[in-house]
């Protein structure tokens, strides 16, 4: 049994985590998995789209999940550290407590009125509040108990150690629900790497490479693009046909012998068309994927430097201003005797503006890497690369409308980035 192979403190610290998780204490999840080369295992919280069966355990409430994680200890907590990179969940944490606080349920419960963008944002508010203790979220403890709760934990636990020599991918399933990896040891191949896309917390006692001589943990953290452009503006329909042009009118002209018919008074040409109206603005592009919460705990030895590539994602191209619209269509002649000359036709109208394209999302909020080390460990080296989290470029101006019409204004808006993401250290207590 690989439990029964690990040194006395592994198996106490093994056990102790598995037993946080609502685990048997001396058993894995799952059997030991190969990664090898070129191959990439997906762990999900999904069991239809996971390699590794999850095994998905209840948490009930905040004060459950910080016992589940470690966080229980207040004297471990990073209080007062987390303004900048907290801001977004701190306003959607405001944006549903208005909701609640404005009696909007019309008979539904809280959770039912919520969208999934700030279900999702929920998800993380509640882990970054139990791995950052940030007071500014604490306020909303009783809110996430109400609206996050109870919800469900992927976790993935195997006493053996653990080979990556290809790509591990950490998702979050159609649920969003974080994942939870409870690894004795992690060694990392010269071609591992994780791609992290939910909110990931890692514990180990060892993070090693596998031939001694990097020990790099890569890991990329950055939400996926977005696939299209936000909707195009719309195009209003060109103006009703203008007004016709007025009558001739022929009659005797009493002055001449026999009393002629002639054209008294030409027919009028028809009045010119009205301008096409404007082209509708593009739709502002979506803000980024927000940047999923990252927590690695290694309780005994690391070997080599802790890689990260993460932010937010790109924001969302604006839309395409809408095309103007033709201008209308000139007026019919005014009716003619066949004594006068015919009218004309009135022009038709000039054509409308293109719409101006929509503003670029901004980037997508970061959140706060947590790395827990041994009190007595050398703060080991970690290369923090900042990635995504641009802003999207404005939409391009819709075409005018014809004849003539002029293309829409370049937008002058200058869509925000992300800011970086935060790393911050933390020393587990002594044994």
């Amino acid at each position: 049994m690989n439990f029964k192979k690990l040194s006395l403190e592994r198996q106490k610290r093994f056990a102790a985590t598995n037993k946080k998780l609502g685990l048997p204490a001396e058993q894995g999840t799952h059997t030991p998995v190969d990664h090898p080369k070129n191959k990439t295992i997906i762990y999900s919280s999904d069991p239809e789209e996971s390699d590794v069966p999850p095994k998905l355990v209840t948490v009930n409430s905040i004060a459950d999940l910080r016992k589940m994680l470690g966080f229980d200890d207040a004297s471990q907590m990073i209080a007062k550290k987390s303004a900048t990179v907290l801001t977004a969940n701190l306003k959607a944490l405001e944006s549903i407590h208005k909701i609640k606080t404005a009696n909007l349920s019309d008979g539904k419960p809280l959770k039912d009125q919520l969208s999934t963008q700030q279900k999702a944002e929920l998800k993380t508010a509640s882990v970054q509040l139990v791995t950052t203790g940030a007071p500014e979220l604490e306020k909303y403890e009783s809110l996430l108990n109400e609206v996050q709760f109870p919800m469900k934990m992927a976790v993935f636990s195997d006493p053996a150690p653990k080979v990556i020599d290809g790509t591990a991918v950490i998702k979050s399933g159609k649920d969003g629900l974080p994942v939870t990896w409870n690894y004795s040891e992690i060694i990392m191949g010269p071609e591992g790497k994780i791609r992290q896309e939910t909110d990931f917390i890692m514990v180990t006692d060892s993070l090693e490479s596998s031939n001694g001589a990097t020990g790099d943990l890569p890991i990329n953290n950055t939400p996926p693009d977005y696939s299209e452009h936000a909707p195009e503006g719309g195009t209003s329909g060109p103006p009703g046909q203008a007004g016709g042009g007025t009558a001739g009118v022929a009659k005797a002209n009493n002055s001449k012998k026999g009393c002629p018919i002639e054209c008294y008074t030409p027919p009028g040409d028809g009045k010119p068309g009205t301008q096409g109206a404007d082209g509708g603005d593009g739709s502002p592009g979506q803000k980024g994927g927000a940047m999923s919460s990252l927590t690695i705990t290694i309780n005994e030895k690391l070997t080599g430097k802790i890689i990260i590539q993460a932010g937010g994602g790109n924001g969302q191209v604006g839309g395409k201003g809408g095309k103007g619209a033709d201008g209308g269509e000139g007026g019919p002649p005014g009716s003619c005797p066949t004594q006068c000359t015919a009218a004309n036709k009135g022009p038709q109208g000039p054509g409308g503006q293109g719409g101006m394209g929509g503003n670029g999302g901004d980037g997508g909020d970061v959140g706060v890497i947590i790395i827990k080390l041994p009190f007595d460990m050398a703060q080991p080296p970690v290369d923090l690369t900042p990635v995504g989290g641009k802003g999207g470029n404005n939409g391009s101006p819709g075409e005018g409308g014809l004849p003539g019409g002029k293309p829409g204004d370049t937008n002058p808006h200058t869509p925000n980035p992300s800011p970086a993401p935060q790393v911050i250290f933390q020393r587990l207590p002594p044994n």
